[in-house]
């Protein structure tokens, strides 16, 4: 990837971790402040909801910030590097707890008995679209690795 490339996708990560910081500390108390103003029935999901949005958003920031490392320490080089597949590991874990969190919702709220289509759909979305990211990122570096042997 070239200088300028690679200088892009820094700046647009960092700035998803300034808009996913913004949605963590001031956007998910208001929404679920304001939800529960709206649907009191809902209350006793407040604090589950808090905790698993915080969760969330936090592995993924996790999973970013290890994207910058890499992005960082492959700007003039290759990413072909020991430290590059610890990082891509790194990124699949986060990846994995992710999903492991929306399918943990997913059971929540259904034995809670608020599994609304919209909010099922969009945490299988969520769930699967992190579980297709991580086995496609262990798929490349099992290729990768497999082609250095040959």
């Amino acid at each position: 990837m070239n200088r300028g490339g690679s200088t892009f996708l820094f700046f647009l990560v960092v700035v998803a971790l300034v808009v996913s910081a913004f949605v963590e500390v001031w956007v998910l108390p208001t929404t679920i402040s304001r939800v529960v103003e709206a649907f009191p029935e809902v209350s006793r999901l407040s604090l589950p909801a808090a905790v698993w949005g915080i969760a969330a958003i936090t592995c993924l920031q996790g999973a970013a910030v290890t994207w910058l490392t890499l992005l960082y320490e492959t700007r003039g080089g290759s990413a072909r590097s020991r430290g590059g597949r610890t990082g891509l590991k790194v990124i699949a874990g986060f990846l994995c707890a992710f999903a492991v969190l929306t399918a943990v919702a997913l059971v929540a709220l259904v034995a809670l008995g608020f599994a609304s289509p919209g909010v099922m759909i969009a945490l299988l979305v969520l769930g699967l679209a992190a579980v297709v990211t991580t086995v496609c990122l262990l798929l490349s570096l099992a290729a990768r690795s497999q082609v250095r042997k040959i």
